[in-house]
């Protein structure tokens, strides 16, 4: 098929201005055609608003499963944060060995066992929330067996990790000076 337009070439995009044939153009051969390209654009958008309307509720259902998705992850590196702050915030009563051991076995406490996608986000939530109001005081070596008697609670593998290796941090700390 032979175009109209010579300079007219497939896949050459819009064109504001084309070149025509007739003689008695009075602009000189050059016809605007800016008006014919929003048209264009018009007609594009009115064929193509089904595919546009699905792509946009497709792409808004996958961002907002994905933030529903993050959310446990996000709750889980809270919690992390705030037993990692215990490092700073060594009792007078404790050695400074004793505190980074009880605290090391607490934050592998927490690595091992809290699952964050197989633990209620309500519950992880309202923990994170009460260990906030504990760190807000004193801290001590209660509140180390506290978060740990809490994870038994808090998480399926919780118990389970307490039962094995909970004699093992108190065995731990009591042998580092």
């Amino acid at each position: 098929m032979k175009h109209k337009n010579p300079d007219h070439r497939k896949g050459s995009g819009l064109r504001l201005l084309s070149i025509s044939n007739d003689p008695s153009d009075k602009l000189g051969f050059v016809r605007f055609q800016g008006w014919q390209i929003v048209r264009d654009f018009f007609n594009y958008l009115r064929r193509n608003v089904v595919y546009f309307a699905l792509v946009m509720a497709l792409g808004g259902g996958v961002i907002f499963w994905f933030q529903q998705w993050r959310e446990p992850f996000r709750e889980s590196e809270k919690i992390s944060s705030l037993i990692r702050s215990l490092e700073s915030r060594r009792p007078t009563e404790v050695t400074p060995g004793k505190w980074e051991c009880a605290v090391g076995w607490t934050c592998t406490l927490h690595a091992n066992s809290l699952d964050a996608y197989q633990s209620d986000v309500t519950s992880m939530r309202q923990f994170r929330e009460e260990l906030s109001s504990k760190l807000d005081g004193p801290v001590s070596m209660e509140t180390i067996h506290w978060i740990w008697d809490s994870y038994a609670i808090l998480c399926r593998g919780g118990a389970n990790y307490q039962r094995r290796f909970r004699p093992q941090m108190m065995e731990a700390i009591d042998r580092t000076p």
